[in-house]
C-alpha cells in the first residue's frame, strides 16, 4: 500500500491506495495505526469496506503473522443504496 497523505475529512487519518487502485478515480484506503509517512509502501490489513472505499490497519512487524481467513458482513445500507461491510475472522 503506498500512503499518500492525510485524508481531506480529518487530518488525524491517513490514506492510501493499493496498486490495483488508480488516483483520482479508484476509491481511497483509509489507515489507523502508524506511525506512517507520506511516500511508504506499507502492509495493511484490510478491516472494512464499502462499494468505493477501504479502511485498513497499518501492520507492524509483530502483527505480520498470517492469519485466519476473514469474510465481509453487511454491516448496513446507505440512502443511495451502496453497502458498507465488515470483515468478520
Amino acid at each position: 500500500m503506498l500512503v499518500e497523505g492525510t485524508s481531506e475529512e480529518s487530518e488525524l487519518v491517513m490514506v492510501g491506495r493499493h496498486a490495483g487502485q488508480a488516483p483520482d478515480i479508484d476509491g481511497n484506503v483509509f489507515l489507523s495505526g502508524g506511525p506512517v509517512l507520506p511516500g511508504q509502501m506499507r502492509r495493511v490489513r484490510i478491516t472494512q469496506a464499502s462499494d468505493y472505499d477501504l479502511v485498513g490497519d497499518v501492520l507492524d512487524e509483530l502483527d505480520e503473522a498470517p492469519r485466519a481467513p476473514a469474510r465481509a458482513e453487511l454491516v448496513h445500507r446507505q440512502s443511495d443504496g451502496r453497502r458498507v461491510l465488515r470483515t468478520v475472522t
